[in-house]
């Protein structure tokens, strides 16, 4: 079934300006269009995409695509969206550049499908025997100064100034509409927003030289989602050519998209239909933003069309490397993708000589290369767990390293990292969690009653001395307690920041589990005994005499601690064990910088 080609860009978010009458005779007739493409780089940048994805929804909408690359037009450069004039190129760089686009845009476009088979032309084939007399003569009589002044793109450069060279460029689009309109029945113009003016000079260039009419579109300029340019990454511009931009780098610029931008892009690069991409956004929210879901299908069906099959699974593979691979899958890394792969990690250069004769790990890590500041430093990660070579965590702080750990016999790949524990996820937890309960519910309790236990107790120790002076000690010790958890706590801390998670950081680990032991303790056993005289006074008469309300503030107390004793130190044995027993050094260490060597 042939597409409506208008409606196709509405839903796809394509569609900018559209003249009037323009979708009536796209829904009449096989039309032909064209856009035109800059030659001033020898390859197509993803930006280019938007426009190629317009020619190859008007051909699958059944319509003529012509793609014409600017062979006379890069000789004088557009001035739209350009705050000062570029330079300007040399005929021979500007054919290698044609030459190399013309080749990325048959990989796109049917060439050989009949009626509405896809052309590429160059407008230098026209114009290189136009005179400029006969251009003026011909071409410059049909336009005003005043029309031409009135566009944007030589509004926004007046206040600079701008060369008759670039002022002249919206005259020679113009005359490019006109001769493929005359020559090749071309009755529309298609390209970004920013180009309006320059199509719309072609327009009325027709109009008024030939009475004809032509007819104009444009699609939106794409920005990212922060604002920022589409098309760029950390690294530069985003190339089709894949020795200027890698397939992995290429497949991890459409990786890396926000929702918001996959969202948008999945829709004006890719061909799924409006049915497979709601149903792919749908997946997405339903297993989760995090898992990329979007994303994935975005940059499998891109990579795969503007590179290959191939290198899509590539870059598939070495993004699992990256996190969970081993030294045998580095080693199957080409150079190129191994380096794409840690594109930006720090590089230190070492004399192969060196390693090939055998250099200690911690003077190779301090010394050859400046991953550590100081022997020291290093020997105590190492020694803590914190350094891996070529993927695998080093053990010995003796070790060699020698030829057999070169990847491609070349490169080592040293990982530094930092170890986080448990307890420190087990703090976040329980502080967020009983600093709610605390304030909401012992502190009102505190403050309501704090009257009854300090007066009450003093009340009953000196006339009473039974129950009140079990009731004063047990408020005297809750408050030790409190006393006894803040040093515990506090003190191994800082032991940890001063043993950095060995040594005396271990006091650290003993300091955290001994002071929130002591903290649950007395706050479970200030709680029970808090709610047994609440039974006590308030029920039970006071005096002593509470009777069977002052066994159940017991009952309270006792089930209050028995329920604290059991959980926390079933959590206490299961810390000592993940300490004793490995975890400390394998599970809990997350590696955080890369290094080459």
């Amino acid at each position: 079934m042939v597409k409506n080609f208008v409606e196709e860009l509405k839903w796809r978010g394509m569609l900018h300006d559209i003249m009037p009458e323009t979708e009536e005779l796209l829904n009449k007739e096989l039309v032909t269009g064209y856009i035109g493409f800059d030659p001033t780089s020898d390859s197509l940048g993803v930006g280019n995409l938007v426009q190629i994805m317009t020619l190859l929804h008007f051909q699958k909408a059944g319509h003529k695509p012509i793609a014409l690359v600017g062979g006379a037009t890069g000789m004088v450069g557009d001035p739209s969206g350009k705050s000062a004039e570029r330079n300007l190129l040399d005929e021979a760089t500007l054919n290698h550049n044609l030459s190399s686009q013309r080749k990325q845009l048959e990989q796109f476009l049917d060439f050989n499908c009949g009626a509405n088979s896809a052309e590429i032309v160059n407008n230098y084939d026209w114009f290189k025997g136009f005179s400029f007399l006969e251009f003026i003569r011909d071409v410059g009589k049909h336009i005003s100064v005043n029309y031409m002044l009135a566009k944007d793109s030589v509004k926004n450069r007046l206040e600079n100034g701008m060369s008759f060279t670039e002022f002249s460029y919206q005259l020679v689009q113009g005359y490019d509409f006109y001769y493929l309109w005359k020559n090749r029945g071309v009755k529309l113009q298609m390209g970004g927003s920013d180009q309006w003016g320059n199509i719309v000079t072609g327009t009325e260039l027709i109009r008024r030289k030939a009475a004809g009419e032509a007819y104009a579109l444009t699609t939106p300029l794409i920005k990212k989602a922060d604002g920022t340019k589409f098309g760029k990454s950390e690294s530069g511009n985003v190339w089709l050519d894949r020795t200027k931009t890698s397939p992995y780098k290429f497949y991890q610029f459409w990786l890396n998209a926000s929702d918001e931008d996959a969202k948008n892009y999945i829709r004006i690069f890719t061909l799924f239909t409006k049915e497979e991409i709601e149903a792919i956004e749908a997946e997405h929210t339903a297993k989760a933003p995090h898992l990329r879901t979007l994303q994935k299908a975005l940059a499998k069906d891109i990579t795969t069309r503007v590179h290959s099959a191939e290198d899509y699974n590539a870059a598939v593979e070495a993004s699992q490397i990256l996190f969970n691979g081993t030294i045998d899958d580095l080693a199957k890394l080409s150079e190129q993708l191994f380096l794409d792969v840690f594109d930006g990690v720090p590089q230190f250069d070492v004399s192969k000589s060196e390693v090939e004769a055998g250099v200690s790990i911690v003077d190779l890590l301090a010394e050859k290369a400046a991953v550590f500041p100081s022997k020291g430093e290093a020997r105590k990660m190492i020694q803590g767990g914190g350094v891996a070579l070529n993927k695998a965590k080093v053990e010995d702080v003796e070790l060699k390293v020698a030829a057999n750990h070169l990847i491609n016999n070349k490169y080592i790949l040293v990982q530094k990292g930092k170890i986080f524990f448990f307890f420190f996820f087990f703090f976040f937890f329980f502080f967020f969690f009983f600093f709610f309960f605390f304030f909401f519910f012992f502190f009102f309790f505190f403050f309501f009653f704090f009257g009854c236990f300090c007066f009450g107790g003093v009340f009953f120790f000196f006339f009473f001395w039974g129950e009140g002076s079990f009731f004063f000690f047990c408020f005297g010790v809750g408050w030790l307690g409190w006393l006894v958890c803040f040093f515990f706590f506090w003190g191994g801390v800082v032991g940890g920041l001063v043993g950095g998670g060995g040594g005396v950081g271990v006091w650290w680990f003993f300091g955290f589990v001994v002071g929130w032991f002591f903290f649950f303790f007395f706050f479970f056993w200030v709680l029970g005994v808090f709610l047994g005289f609440f039974f006590f006074f308030f029920l039970g008469g006071g005096g002593g005499k509470g009777g069977g309300d002052f066994f159940l503030g017991v009952f309270f107390f006792f089930f209050f601690f028995l329920l604290f004793f059991f959980f926390f130190f079933f959590f206490f044995f299961f810390c000592f064990f993940l300490w004793g027993g490995g975890f400390r050094k394998d599970f809990f260490l997350f590696f955080e910088l890369n290094y080459i060597v």
